[in-house]
């Protein structure tokens, strides 16, 4: 079912284009139909103007195109407007010859037709388009109607990633009741945060929602939000710094610790270019950070002689398994970690170490040993 009501969607987003864009001629590059998303690729001689126009998609709007007095109002109506409206489809048989001129009905251009054609109708008048595929039989079968995401290609071209029925149903419940809560409260709160969770949280929405391909969040929405979050994404100098000062500023203190879920290669560069300000820890040949969330120990190495012992010593003594296979991981982990052998990333092998283990007492430990 989701195929037809997309296959529909991308009738009425090439009708209501040409009319937003004041371009007949307006060409269909391209339509790619999915069952959870479809795709619409044109090209049209008003396309730097299509940035603005794609909220009226979505929105009902009263334009006064060039052409028209000003005395005139032209109603565009967006697609979810049509969808409500319960327009009818029919579908009538031609030959190709007898329409081929006809102005009103919307061809693919350089497409080869064959003698008898197929016109699909929606509202009888309101968009007559030559097409084979399936579809719903009244508007109101698609839904919903949202865009997610906006590509250009090229001076003239753009792509559009569009949803409909329940997928765009759930996104717009995603952006209501998980993203707009989420990123309030990191507004509201961020000033008492942890920078290191705030870091996290920040990353994880712009993974999540804000990414420019992702397909899981409002387009009409993204420019706002993704400028808001610029201004609440701490920079990585800062978080390497406010990691770093956990020892710098406690000599008491022997290993840098989060509970924030970070990528290792973010740690791993921290720690590569962890600065012993004052060089007071000059004694110690290593740097150790420990994450109780993600249940790992990394250790920098100033001298990397030492990690064979290293590696030794935390497998016999603490049953700890050493990570250097990073498949799982994003290419910049992998050759970050595969590079180096400055780094080593240890896993307990038993489940609750994290909980019963006093990691101070256990770096104590382990300065004290001459590896």
């Amino acid at each position: 079912m989701n195929l037809s009501r997309n296959h529909t969607a991308t009738h009425l987003v090439n009708k209501i284009l040409r009319d937003l864009l004041n371009d007949r001629n307006l060409i269909q590059k391209a339509s790619l139909i999915h069952e959870d998303y479809f795709i619409f690729e044109y090209s049209s001689i008003n396309t730097d103007k299509s940035n603005e126009i794609f909220p009226q998609l979505e929105q009902r709007v009263h334009l006064f195109p060039k052409f028209l007095l000003k005395t005139q109002t032209k109603i565009f109506f967006q697609i979810n407007e049509i969808i409500q409206s319960n327009f009818r489809l029919t579908v009538t048989s031609h030959t190709y010859n007898s329409i081929r001129s006809d102005p009103n009905i919307c061809q693919i251009s350089n497409e080869s037709y064959p003698n008898e054609v197929r016109c699909v109708n929606i509202d009888s008048t309101y968009s007559r388009e030559l097409c084979c595929g399936t579809h719903v039989s009244s508007t109101k079968q698609i839904e919903d109607f949202l865009l997610v995401r906006v590509d250009s290609k090229g001076q003239s071209n753009k792509r559009l990633y569009c949803v409909t029925g329940r997928f765009a149903a759930q996104i717009r419940n995603l952006f209501h009741n998980d993203f707009q809560k989420r990123f309030s409260n990191l507004e509201t709160n961020r000033d008492h945060l942890p920078l290191d969770e705030l870091y996290d949280e920040c990353r994880k929405l712009r993974e999540i929602y804000l990414d420019e391909k992702s397909l899981t969040f409002p387009f009409n929405q993204r420019s706002n939000y993704y400028n808001r979050w610029k201004e609440l994404m701490p920079d990585k100098k800062l978080l390497r710094k406010y990691l770093s000062n956990q020892i710098n500023d406690n000599l008491k203190r022997n290993f840098i610790s989060s509970n924030a879920d970070l990528p290792i290669y973010d740690i791993g560069f921290m720690l590569l270019r962890y600065n012993d300000e004052n060089n007071l820890r000059r004694h110690q040949s290593f740097v150790i950070y420990i994450n109780s969330t993600q249940k790992i120990l990394i250790f920098y190495l100033k001298n990397p002689r030492q990690r064979e012992k290293i590696i030794e010593h935390m497998k016999t003594k603490y049953r700890m398994k050493h990570i250097d296979n990073f498949d799982e991981y994003d290419q910049q982990t992998r050759d970050l970690f595969t590079a180096t052998k400055k780094l080593l990333v240890f896993q307990p092998n038993e489940i609750n170490f994290f909980e019963k283990t006093d990691f101070d007492q256990l770096t104590t430990k382990l300065f004290s040993i001459d590896f």
